[in-house]
């Protein structure tokens, strides 16, 4: 029944949008290219082709303008990354402590005592 549904309303669009477009409903603007049937659909109108060339030029830009900020984090990346790589190679100094259990005095005391006795 859904369907049925999707498919009625499918054909009322194409019907309505049909006969818009053929003038019989002339409340729906379309634009018209030519009213020349010897024309072809393959011709730009001047105001089309203005739009063509800007939208042309508008992306080339865009593309240049994302091309060199991509470049730019790139490099600082890649500055950064060698920064990091001819670091000496040396852990920091938290990590140089000695192990717990190196730590402990010597004597029966657990790790459990002494950090009783020493709170």
């Amino acid at each position: 029944m859904r369907r049925l549904g999707i498919l009625a309303g499918f054909v009322i669009l194409l019907t309505v949008f049909g006969a818009s477009s053929a003038g019989l409903l002339p409340s729906l603007p379309f634009l018209v290219q030519t009213a020349d049937p010897n024309a072809s659909p393959m011709m730009a109108t001047p105001e089309q082709a203005n739009q063509f060339v800007f939208w042309v030029v508008f992306v080339l830009i865009n593309l240049v303008g994302a091309g060199v900020t991509l470049t730019l984090v790139m490099w600082f990346l890649g500055r950064a990354t060698n920064h990091a790589r001819n670091l000496p190679n040396t852990p920091p100094a938290i990590l140089n402590r000695p192990a717990e259990s190196e730590s402990l005095p010597a004597g029966n005391e657990s790790k459990a005592q002494l950090s009783e006795g020493s709170a």
